[in-house]
C-alpha cells in the first residue's frame, strides 16, 4: 500500500526531500546543539537494554494511554491533519500481530504499554537506573525502522503514535518516541502530562505552509515535576533522575565550552560541522519556549531568552516558520540585534558566534549557516 505524500519534508532545504532536525542526521551545524543534548544520547538506541548501559556512562560523563488527537483550541488545520491525512507503508511483518498503537501514552508499568493480541513490543520508559527521565513516564517502543521514502508516514512508528529517530548516522533503525507536530501557528498534536515537543523534522503541507515534526521528551522545570519518590529534576536537561545521578554542572550558562571534552562541563551548544571550530561552544540549558522559558533563562543569565531555533528559511530562501509558538521545547540563549551584539560574547567564549534571525526573534548562535 503506497504512502500518501501528505507532508512535503525537506533536507538541507531542498524540497522534496526530508530536512533532518536531529544532530545526528543534520548536514547543517546549525542544528547540532543536540549533540551536547544528554536526552538525545539517552533515547537514540536500539533497545532499552542498550539504553540502561549507556545511561549511567552519559551521566558520568555529564552529556547528555493513546496520544491525544490534535488539540482543538485554534490549532491550524495543516498542524491538526497532517498526521491523520498519512497512509503508512505495510510494515514487513504486517501479517503479524498489529502494533500497539501506546507510544506515547501515559505509564506507571510495561503493562500498561500491552494491548491483547498486539505485538506488546512497547514499553513503560520509568525506573531507569538514572530515573525516570520523562517527568510524566510514557510508553515508547525500543526498536524501529523508518520507512525507506520521504513522507511523514515513513517517519512515524507504531502505527503513527511516534516518531523513529534513527540511533546513528546513516542508518534507519532506532528507538519510536511518542510523536508530536505543530506550525508557525499551534501545536496540532500535543504531549501527555508535563512532557513537550522537540522539533526533529520540518516539511510542508499540501497547503505549502511548513509543518514540524518531533518527539515528546522530558521537561521537568524543578524536583516537583518528578513524580517518582527520591527523583530530581536535572533542569539543564528537563529530566527526572535518582539522586545518585544528578549532576552539577561546572562552568557556568553563557561560558565558553569544549564539545569534545569528556566529562562534558556543560550542556554545550557547538559550531559543530567539520571545521577547526566544530567542537567550541557555549553551555545552555533547556527551557520551554514562552514568557516562563524566558524568565527562567534570564534568571539563569541576565538578558537571556529561549529560543526553539526555527528558521524563517530553508537554503534556498523559501519561507518557513512566520513565528515560534509557545510551550515547545528550545535553549537559552543572547538575543541580539546584530553581529555586534554577540562580539562580546565571542570573545569571552572563543566560539564564533553570529546574529541568526529565527522565528522567535535574533539570537546569538555558533550554529550560524
Amino acid at each position: 500500500m503506497p504512502s500518501a505524500m501528505a507532508v512535503d519534508f525537506r533536507h538541507g532545504g531542498s524540497r522534496g526531500r526530508v530536512y533532518r532536525r536531529s544532530s545526528q542526521l543534520s548536514s547543517r551545524a546549525k542544528n547540532e546543539i543536540e549533540e551536547a543534548h544528554m536526552i538525545k544520547k539517552l533515547f537514540a538506541l536500539a533497545s532499552v537494554t542498550t539504553l540502561v548501559g549507556l545511561v549511567a556512562t552519559v551521566t558520568a560523563a555529564g552529556c547528555s494511554s493513546t496520544p491525544t488527537e490534535p488539540v482543538d483550541g485554534g490549532a491550524s488545520d495543516a498542524a491538526k491533519d497532517a498526521k491523520k491525512d498519512v497512509t503508512i507503508e505495510e510494515e514487513p511483518d504486517a501479517a503479524g500481530p498489529p502494533e500497539e498503537k501506546t507510544v506515547g501514552k501515559l505509564c506507571e508499568k510495561t503493562e500498561d504499554c500491552n494491548v491483547p493480541d498486539s505485538k506488546n513490543d512497547n514499553t513503560c520508559a520509568k525506573g531507569l537506573p538514572i530515573g525516570d527521565v520523562y517527568g510524566s513516564p510514557v510508553c515508547v517502543q525500543p526498536k524501529c525502522t523508518q520507512g525507506p521514502g520521504n513522507t511523514f508516514g515513513d517517519f512515524l512508528c507504531d502505527g503513527q503514535t511516534g516518531v523513529c529517530l534513527p540511533s546513528a548516522v546513516g542508518s534507519r533503525d532506532g528507538i519510536c518516541l511518542p510523536a508530536c507536530a505543530f506550525d508557525s501557528k499551534s501545536i496540532g498534536d500535543t504531549c501527555q502530562g508535563t512532557n513537550k515537543c522537540r522539533i526533529r523534522y520540518t516539511g510542508t503541507t499540501a497547503d505549502k505552509s511548513t509543518l514540524a515534526l518531533g518527539s515528546c521528551e522530558g521537561a521537568c522545570q524543578a524536583d516537583t515535576d518528578c513524580k517518582s519518590a527520591g527523583q530530581k529534576c536535572q533542569v539543564e536537561l528537563g529530566i527526572c533522575v535518582v539522586t545518585a545521578k544528578y549532576l552539577t554542572y561546572p562552568v557556568a550558562l553563557g561560558a565558553g565550552c569544549d564539545g569534545a571534552k569528556t566529562p562534558t562541563p556543560c550542556v554545550c551548544s557547538t559550531v559543530g560541522g567539520a571545521g577547526a571550530d566544530k567542537n567550541k561552544g557555549i553551555c545552555t540549558r533547556q527551557c520551554i519556549t514562552g514568557a516562563a522559558g524566558n524568565a527562567a533563562c534570564a534568571a539563569a543569565v541576565p538578558g537571556w531568552a529561549c529560543t526553539a531555533e526555527l528558521e524563517t528559511k530553508d537554503d534556498k530562501g523559501v519561507p518557513a516558520f512566520t513565528a515560534q509558538v509557545d510551550d515547545i521545547l528550545g535553549n537559552c540563549a543572547l538575543p541580539c540585534v546584530d553581529d555586534t551584539t554577540c562580539a562580546p560574547l565571542q570573545t569571552s567564549t572563543t566560539t564564533p558566534m553570529k546574529c541568526v534571525d529565527f522565528a522567535g526573534g535574533k539570537f546569538c548562535s555558533p550554529k550560524a549557516p
